[in-house]
């Protein structure tokens, strides 16, 4: 039953999944916006130890749109449309996406289910985004 449950989240998840790699909302107006926000959120859902399947081509999709938002300081910014007053760019709100981020990419390391492409992406690579954000 649980894991039906998930396996019908996730598929409804794809369904705000864009080809590059990024997930949208639609705004008031009907647009659909990628959101760097939300895009971290699921992909920390997809490295989930609980998801039954992964789809490892969506996830390297995915942390390279993620890791495409890094600015030279190492944080995070979006210079799309706010999803959330609090995780919008700017000179002061960068510093709270950054760690949204962060926690979303780190949150599952104690797992041995991340698979170990993403592993090396994030921590050995050279200039590896963690180490600089």
């Amino acid at each position: 039953m649980t894991a039906d449950n998930i396996t019908k989240a996730c598929q409804r998840l794809q369904l705000h999944n864009d080809t590059d790699g990024s997930y949208s909302f639609i705004s008031n107006e009907g647009k659909k916006h990628s959101s760097l926000y939300l895009t971290s959120l699921a992909f920390g859902a997809m490295i989930s130890p609980m998801m039954p399947f992964r789809d490892n081509v969506t996830l390297n999709r995915t942390l390279n749109w993620i890791l495409s938002h890094q600015q030279e300081d190492g944080s995070f910014d979006d210079n799309g449309p706010c999803f959330h007053y609090r995780f919008c760019s700017g000179e002061f709100r960068r510093e709270s996406l950054t760690a949204i981020i962060l926690y979303s990419l780190t949150l599952n390391w104690s797992s041995d289910h991340v698979p170990e492409f993403i592993r090396y992406h994030l921590y050995y690579k050279q200039n590896n985004p963690i180490i600089c954000a």
